[in-house]
This record gives structure tokens, C-alpha cells and sequence, in this order.
């Protein structure tokens, strides 16, 4: 069942939140599931290859990592004779020609960030969580492993791209691309999953979907009332 409500035959229905965005509600025959809309852009890391966002104005990445180690609770990178945002910038830096040509994140020889990959034409990720990415790259990443660096890699990118919801929404709020999150929900992010994605088992066992109603299993129901 989870195959085809991402397959051909799934139907968008609505989000069921609209203050939170955190859950979309889909249609396959007779069943109606409930997503978690958060995780639906992290999977298209999984079915899609890397192109560019280039940024209109580069900023320095010391600067971003500054910015995302100062937020950071669990910072362990903190040294008294070194600045911690400019050794990492210089890290990525180093990394500047791998992590263009294989993963689309363009960073210039003067340290500026030009670029980050991209998914989709019309869905970009938030634009304030790009320092902290930049930090869980260089923190998270396995660099010592080429297997395990692009599953590592692919991973950070999967987080975020993934939807943060929150308490202070406006549902009518455009995002990047000019559209409202229920549109780009429903007509770019899960047309690309339909075409692309093979779900898994696994998302009944951590409710990723799930089963909210069944017809056969209702009309049961209401025979018994």
C-alpha cells in the first residue's frame, strides 16, 4: 500500500495542520494516510541527483559558521588559541573541489559560498538553516571513507531539506519559490515523489505514514452500530 500512495495512484488530499505543517493527508482506493510532511523533502534526497542554487550575493562561510557556532548547544570545537569558524571554514575550503564536483556545493578559493545543491527547481530549503548545515558537514560527515562519505553527506543534506514546523506559521506565507507550503506540497514535492520514490517498510514502523481509515473496514463498523 505504501508503494502505490507514493506510485501513480496516490491522491493529495489536504494538510490536517494548517498552523504546524506538519502532517499532509493522501488517498489510495479506499485507504486515506496520514504523512509526515516534514520528512517529505528529505526524501528526495534519496531519489535525486544534485544540481545548483546559486546564491545572488556569496557569503563569507566563516561567517555562516560563526553564526551556527554560536547556536550550537553541543559545540566541542571551541579552541583558546584558534578560531573555531575559521579553521572549519578552512576545512571545507580544502574540500572545495570534491564537494562541487560530486554534491554541487560551490565554495569559491576566497571562502565564499556560491552555491548549494539543489533538488528541485521549484522547492529551496531555508536559507537561515545554511550555517548550520555548513557546521554538520564538517562536524557529521565520515571524511575518511568515500562510501560513507556520500551516505553521510547525503544524510546532512536530507536533514535540511527537511521541514522544520513551528507555532508561529502563517499558513499564507510564500516561501522562496512564490508559492504557499500546502502548493508546493502538493504540486512539486509529492509529483516528484510519485515519479521517483520507493517507500519503505520501515516508515509504518516509525510513523512516517500511517493508516488512518479504511472503507471496507468502516462499512463494517456501521453494519455492527
Amino acid at each position: 500500500m505504501y508503494l502505490c500512495l507514493f506510485r501513480q495512484q496516490g491522491t493529495f488530499l489536504s494538510e490536517t495542520d494548517a498552523q504546524f505543517r506538519k502532517y499532509q493527508l493522501f488517498t489510495y482506493r479506499s485507504k486515506t494516510c496520514c504523512v509526515l510532511a516534514t520528512q517529505l523533502p528529505k526524501l528526495l534526497v534519496l531519489v535525486n541527483s544534485f544540481t545548483y542554487f546559486i546564491l545572488q550575493d556569496p557569503i563569507p562561510i566563516h561567517q555562516l559558521l560563526a553564526v551556527a557556532l554560536k547556536e550550537d548547544e553541543s559545540n566541542d570545537l571551541t579552541d583558546e588559541t584558534s578560531d573555531p569558524s575559521t579553521d572549519i571554514a578552512a576545512f571545507l575550503q580544502e574540500k572545495a573541489p570534491m564537494l562541487d564536483d560530486y554534491f554541487s556545493l560551490k565554495i569559491s578559493e576566497d571562502g565564499f559560498l556560491h552555491g548549494i545543491p539543489l533538488l528541485l527547481e521549484n522547492y529551496i530549503p531555508s536559507l537561515e538553516l545554511v550555517p548550520f548545515y555548513l557546521l554538520n558537514l564538517a562536524k557529521r560527515v565520515n571524511w575518511e571513507s568515500e562510501i560513507e562519505c556520500f551516505q553521510t553527506f547525503c544524510q546532512e543534506t536530507a536533514n535540511f531539506y527537511a521541514i522544520v514546523p513551528g507555532d508561529d506559521v502563517d499558513i499564507e506565507e510564500k516561501l522562496l519559490n512564490g508559492q504557499t507550503w500546502k502548493w508546493t506540497i502538493e504540486h512539486v514535492i509529492y509529483p516528484e515523489l510519485k515519479r521517483f520514490l520507493f517507500p519503505s517498510r520501515i516508515w509504518a514502523d516509525d510513523s512516517t505514514v500511517v493508516e488512518l481509515a479504511d472503507l471496507p473496514t468502516l462499512y463494517k463498523v456501521f453494519e455492527r452500530c
